[in-house]
């Protein structure tokens, strides 16, 4: 049976995104297009004026990079990106790193890749399908190095779980519940990889890679938001380094990227993760697991959780704790009301339990 596939109109207007964009549909897009994976690319600088996407489809043909295209430009992000979207492929390691070439971002070797391909492509502009076979090689080569590297992971995971030190848990929200994993590993990917695999699947991930760097990383699937755990992280940060919070509020240690004075953290809402780093050999700012842990906890609205020797009971008054002097709170006021109410639910409790028993006997 022929492939419904047959050939790739690419607009002659290469950049290493849409070099990579044309890698990832041909090594991952073949499950949903059949035959793209052996395609030929035509390097073109419109497309027919009376064919639009759809009608190339019916003939074979995929368009690549054009207004009115199957996969058409001016998304708003990297074309690699909205390839990758079209795909319904998100959270896969190798992927985000050759999407990191795309970009032009620093991540390990991705630089090093995007200039050489950004080279090969000036060499050849006159010639747009030998540029692309230049390519071809170069991010082969890179993504079948990243391949082995994500194979490695199990197996550490494997180790560490067997040997008792992975802390997962499950936090119960109103809607569905979130699976939280904690680990300690200096191995690129585990995030990716404990996002993924069919066995864990965990919603959010908090990596440790030492002293000096943590990821805590939230599944796109899940539609988590991060924020008031960035904030919550900031604030402990900058408790331990004597930072004055005065004149912030909440939705100022909300934002993305770093917050002055707390640099440490950089929030990133689309990936969505929060990092932690830091140059100098030193752990004087560094937040301990179980800060992390209630971090995590009490940003994502958990109950009854615990912070520090104060005993605040949910999100919204460790904020007003912490940053009364924007918020006009009367904090011992509300500790001493809460620290009452808790109280009486406990002898209410403890009411109804000794009825129980009482109703118990008598049958």
């Amino acid at each position: 049976m022929e492939p419904k596939y047959q050939t790739i109109y690419v607009n002659k207007r290469l950049t290493p995104d849409l070099v990579v964009a044309l890698f990832v549909l041909k090594q991952m897009g073949e499950e949903k297009y059949p035959g793209v994976s052996r395609a030929r690319i035509e390097s073109v600088e419109s497309l027919p004026d009376d064919k639009n996407a759809w009608l190339l489809e019916e003939e074979g043909a995929l368009s690549f990079y054009f207004k009115d295209a199957t996969f058409p430009r001016g998304s708003g992000y990297s074309f690699s990106r909205l390839v990758a979207g079209k795909l319904g492929i998100e959270d896969d390691y190798v992927l985000e790193q050759c999407i990191a070439i795309a970009e032009g971002r620093e991540i390990a070797s991705a630089g090093m890749v995007y200039n050489l391909m950004q080279n090969i492509i000036k060499e050849f502009e006159a010639r747009p399908e030998k540029a692309i076979r230049a390519c071809q090689p170069i991010i082969t080569s890179h993504f079948h190095s990243l391949s082995r590297k994500v194979s490695g992971l199990a197996h550490e995971y494997t180790e560490k779980f067997n040997s008792g030190e992975i802390n997962a848990w499950i936090l119960k929200k109103a809607k569905r519940d979130v699976r939280v994993l904690m680990i300690e590993s200096k191995m690129d990917g585990m995030t990716y990889f404990l996002h993924n695999h069919e066995n864990v699947q965990a919603d959010i991930v908090c990596q440790v890679f030492g002293p000096n760097k943590v990821v805590i990383s939230a599944s796109r699937r899940g539609n988590i938001d991060l924020s008031d755990v960035a904030a919550i992280v900031r604030i402990e940060t900058a408790k331990k380094k004597k930072e004055s919070l005065q004149g912030l509020s909440v939705n100022d240690l909300r934002v993305k990227g770093p917050v002055a004075g707390i640099e440490e953290w950089t929030y990133d809402p689309l990936a969505p993760a929060i990092v932690y780093k830091k140059q100098e050999e030193s752990d004087e700012s560094a937040l301990s697991m179980k800060e992390i842990t209630t971090a995590l906890q009490l940003g994502l609205e958990a109950q009854n959780v615990d912070i520090g020797d104060e005993n605040i009971k949910n999100k919204q008054l460790y904020f007003a704790y912490h940053l009364s002097s924007k918020s006009g709170v009367d904090i011992e006021k509300e500790l001493k009301e809460r620290e009452s109410k808790l109280r009486q639910l406990k002898e209410n409790i403890a009411i109804l339990n000794e009825d129980d028993m009482v109703h118990v006997s008598e049958e």
